[in-house]
């Protein structure tokens, strides 16, 4: 079923969404215990550090650092250190896509062959399918060669040729429009997509349009591995039969590439520039009311989670979450309140799977629920 979030359009650009009268420093003290109480959980099931930020409308903002940022030392974990953000690159990728498609530039209903050569099936999978993950084109991932190349060198970089080359391979699986279908490739179409009508790579286009528009130094697709901060460490929870596996045996990750994800997840940022891009993201305040209706068509796809345009909906929050080996995200705007949280793990899994941003995101997110929300 369909669900077209016309409630939450309401609430975007009307002063009843702004904290409903409550003070923002009983907001962020809520957050910030919820995510306190949850942190102290999941250190005991191996997180390191992590970083949690909220924003209101007005400004107003707060960030919080919690732990460790290397094991070996000890280093704690600093506001101002840079993470991977993983799958909330999405949402990045999709702004980027319906400003151009409210400047004419690009249509959702075209197919992808008419700005990507070479994909299966592409001219029976729109720009549209893409970014709902309904195109029907193969996980990248899931290609067992692709795993096993990852699995024995993670810190190799990777292009896009090759992830089109896997496409190629699974063209017989394809069946456009079908079903809900998660992939990174549907994103790293997209971004090609941008590519073909701007004349360059899509991280000038993330620099013109996101980052000097809202005067932010990250997000950032980085060239390889490094960070730009040495003290930093990421982990994960693998397996000894291959780094990108999941299992139980914790290692450290942070000098694998995310280069796998291309522009669906290889990206980097800082929590204050995330803070600031949260509202814009999630909103879609720099769009066209057409195109923030597409962002914003959900459907759901599966018990507790809605789907639109390269975003999620959780409960009332609107946003992202994402993770590559060593890190784990978590974007939302909550349009009731007009609070924007943003959570960064240097933990990518918890050895039952589950993203530790995503868990802490949610638990704030249901913390600041009203009471009447909650009988």
């Amino acid at each position: 079923m369909r669900l077209r979030c016309f409630v939450v359009f309401l609430a975007m650009f009307t002063p009843s969404a702004m904290a409903q009268g409550m003070d923002s420093g009983v907001l962020f003290d809520r957050a910030e215990a919820a995510a306190g109480r949850e942190f102290e959980a999941l250190k005991g099931q191996g997180l390191p550090g992590m970083l949690v930020g909220m924003a209101v409308g007005s400004g107003e903002s707060r960030r919080r650092a919690f732990g460790a940022s290397n094991l070996k030392t000890g280093a704690p974990l600093k506001r101002d250190h840079t993470m991977r953000i993983g799958s909330v690159a999405k949402l990045v990728v999709a702004t980027v896509v319906l400003q151009l498609v409210d400047e004419g530039r690009l249509r959702l209903d075209d197919p992808v062959s008419k700005y990507v050569a070479g994909v299966p099936h592409g001219d029976a999978i729109t720009l549209r399918m893409l970014g709902r993950h309904r195109s029907g084109l193969f996980n990248p991932l899931a290609d067992p060669a692709f795993r096993m190349r990852l699995n024995a060198n993670p810190g190799v970089e990777r292009t896009v040729a090759d992830i089109m080359a896997i496409l190629r391979r699974h063209a017989a699986s394809v069946v456009p429009n079908a079903t809900f279908s998660y992939s990174n490739a549907n994103t790293i179409l997209l971004a090609q997509a941008v590519e073909s009508v701007t004349g360059g790579p899509v991280s000038d286009a993330i620099d013109s349009r996101i980052r000097r528009r809202f005067g932010v130094s990250t997000p950032v697709i980085p060239v390889n591995a490094e960070f730009p901060d040495a003290d930093l460490r990421g982990y994960r929870f693998g397996a000894r039969a291959g780094a990108i596996e999941y299992g139980e045996v914790f290692f450290d990750a942070t000098d694998f590439s995310a280069s796998w994800a291309g522009a669906a997840g290889n990206m980097n940022a800082l929590l204050g520039d995330l803070l600031v891009l949260t509202k814009p993201l999630a909103a879609g305040t720099t769009l066209s009311k057409k195109s923030r209706a597409a962002l914003h068509d959900f459907e759901t796809v599966a018990p507790g989670f809605d789907y639109g345009f390269h975003v999620a909906r959780y409960g009332d929050a609107i946003g992202h979450a994402g993770d590559v080996p060593g890190f784990s995200s978590f974007l939302a705007w909550i349009p009731r309140l007009d609070l924007s949280v943003v959570v960064l793990c240097n933990l990518s899994n918890l050895a039952d799977k589950r993203a530790p941003a995503t868990i802490v995101g949610k638990r704030i997110i249901e913390a600041l629920r009203a009471p009447r929300d909650q009988r």
